[in-house]
């Protein structure tokens, strides 16, 4: 089981709702490392109360605490730190942050999948590069190994199971709609309840990130995705549909008092770049990407 662990309130069976990790880095002031998840809102460090800046060198990443729900014992939901005055919990968390995890051939693919198909010359593989996407040069180099690890496995359980193909093509619509917030995109706000923490334009990796659930997070998907499906069907008069790619300058071949609703979705041009912030869906579901070989 890639997210159970124990709690250590009661010893019972628990299961582990998200793991945050954090970026060290070292005041300037007492030359302590402090992980940045650990300083308050002013970004001070909790030694001293020097200001640490997110420009200064990088330290390396911190599995900072993790947050598990308790399913058979006591069944509340706790935190643990890997600094934690419990040694129980310090124990527990450092197992939490730790799992050993079998590496599927799967796996193992994306790790050797470029970002972008790039050639391996120089550190940027496209044009969202940033200087934080240093170490980040695959597929699997945006996820956790227990999140990708889970990410697949939903995938081959889709696959895999009796159902039509448009089931099929609803459950991989969940599931690639919560790849980015389960890959190391996700920021972590303490207290926030809205699932999807991912900076929207970029493939931005924050410095303090979280590790969801991915498969609470993928249930909950599919869940809305139902109601959706439900609510749709409830209401939607015909299924006779017109898809025309006529200019919409002239829409004469349109009957009057026929529109009920106008949605317009133009592009961007290049300012935001949809092929470059879609190829971890693409290259996870097994979509085609030679589009960019074309670019």
């Amino acid at each position: 089981d890639l997210y159970g662990t124990r709690c250590h309130l009661c010893e019972g069976s628990a299961e582990i709702q998200s793991v945050v990790y954090s970026q060290t880095y070292r005041c300037l002031k007492c030359f302590n490392l402090v992980p940045l998840a650990s300083c308050d809102k002013e970004k001070r460090c909790p030694h001293c109360g020097e200001k640490i800046s997110t420009r200064q060198e990088r330290q390396g990443v911190l599995p900072w605490a993790s947050e598990i729900r308790c399913l058979d014992g006591c069944k509340k939901v706790s935190t643990r730190h890997h600094d934690d005055d419990n040694d129980k919990a310090r124990e527990y968390f450092a197992l939490d942050a730790s799992r050993s995890i079998q590496i599927s051939p799967e796996f193992r693919e994306l790790q050797d999948r470029p970002m972008l198909h790039h050639d391996g010359e120089g550190e940027r593989w496209g044009l969202l590069w940033r200087p934080y996407h240093e170490g980040i040069s695959t597929i699997a180099d945006f996820f956790t190994q227990r999140n990708l690890s889970a990410i697949l496995d939903i995938r081959s359980q889709i696959k895999a199971i009796g159902a039509g193909e448009e089931i099929q093509r609803l459950l991989l619509l969940a599931l690639a709609n919560i790849i980015p917030s389960a890959s190391k995109q996700q920021r972590y706000y303490p207290g926030s309840t809205f699932p999807n923490m991912v900076m929207p334009g970029v493939l931005y990796i924050p410095p303090v990130n979280e590790e969801i659930n991915v498969y609470r997070r993928f249930l909950s998907k599919r869940r809305t995705i139902i109601r959706g499906i439900k609510s749709i069907s409830e209401q939607i008069r015909t299924t006779k549909v017109c898809i025309s790619t006529q200019s919409a300058s002239d829409l004469s071949m349109i009957p009057d008092d026929s529109i009920d609703y106008v949605f317009t979705d133009p592009p961007y041009s290049g300012r935001i770049q949809y092929g470059e912030l879609n190829h971890l869906q693409e290259a996870i579901l097994g979509l085609d990407t030679s589009w960019i070989d074309e670019e």
